[in-house]
């Protein structure tokens, strides 16, 4: 048996790339990814973020596993999966046929408050 090849993400794009991969759809991150608050979020991902590969206390949950990296402890928030996905497919629909959902209200809301904001800051 080969011993345990640990991930350690070569750049940060890559680790970005990672954890949108499985820490911000994991349950276990879900506390911090819904608050943002401090000490809530996932002990692996904080690990990761700490120590170096070298470190005894680096996570060993991130692994290289047949070529790929993965997190053995990744369970999918799937409540928040299919809701996003749900949301999505209806935007689609709606989109499709000429009207209008709630995203396009929340881009439209985004878009008068940055014109208000650069008006402010002409001033």
């Amino acid at each position: 048996m080969s011993a345990v090849k640990k991930y350690y993400p070569s750049n940060g794009t890559e680790g970005v790339a990672f954890m949108d991969r499985f820490c911000d759809r994991c349950v276990y991150d879900k506390h911090y990814q819904d608050t943002k608050e401090a000490g809530t979020g996932c002990y692996i991902l904080r690990n990761s973020m700490v120590y170096d590969q070298k470190d005894t206390h680096y996570p060993t949950q991130w692994r290289v596993i047949e070529g790929s990296p993965t997190c053995t402890e990744f369970l999918l928030d799937t409540l928040a999966f299919w809701a996003t996905r749900a949301a999505k497919l209806a935007h689609k629909t709606l989109e499709e046929q000429g009207q209008r959902s709630i995203f396009d209200l929340e881009n439209k809301e985004d878009e008068e408050k940055s014109k208000e904001e650069k008006t402010k800051l002409k001033q």
